[in-house]
């Protein structure tokens, strides 16, 4: 995988701005009723090309972020609005977020991290970190 122009990776996925190129290939997953099996429905081309362009006006509000840790280095970031993410059973709205390239904390073959889940999830309602049970519980 080709790591300039992604806005983040892992070992196994690339994000990086879409193209007007990757329209044929959406349009073609969002028709294939196996690829879309978990989704509410497949899409029609009129349909995935209204997606596109949302999506697309979406991507634009991506902006660069510097942020340095306690060792006073910095490292350049992505940041963007999440208008929903779903954790476990919990919806979370219109979340500031941070993203970038976290390859470098995979290094281990035993733990590998796909993001990380920091304050602006954490504050917002009351968080029970369960170490011995390997999960997080947010109470209601």
């Amino acid at each position: 995988m080709k790591k300039d122009n992604y806005l983040f990776k892992s070992e196994r996925l690339g994000f990086r701005n879409w193209k007007n190129g990757d329209l044929d290939e959406f349009i073609k997953l969002n028709s294939d009723d196996k690829v879309m099996e978990h989704f509410p429905k497949s899409l029609s081309k009129n349909e995935t090309g209204k997606l596109f362009e949302r999506v697309l006006e979406e991507l634009k509000k991506i902006k660069k972020n510097t942020l340095s840790g306690l060792d006073q280095n910095s490292k350049e970031a992505n940041a963007g609005k999440l208008k929903k993410l779903f954790i476990g059973g919990k919806t979370f709205k219109n979340r500031a977020t941070i993203f970038g390239d976290i390859s470098h904390l995979n290094k281990d073959d035993d733990y590998k991290i796909d993001g990380i889940i920091g304050y602006e999830v954490l504050s917002k309602q009351t968080t029970l970190l369960s170490f011995a049970r390997k999960e997080i519980v947010f109470i209601e």
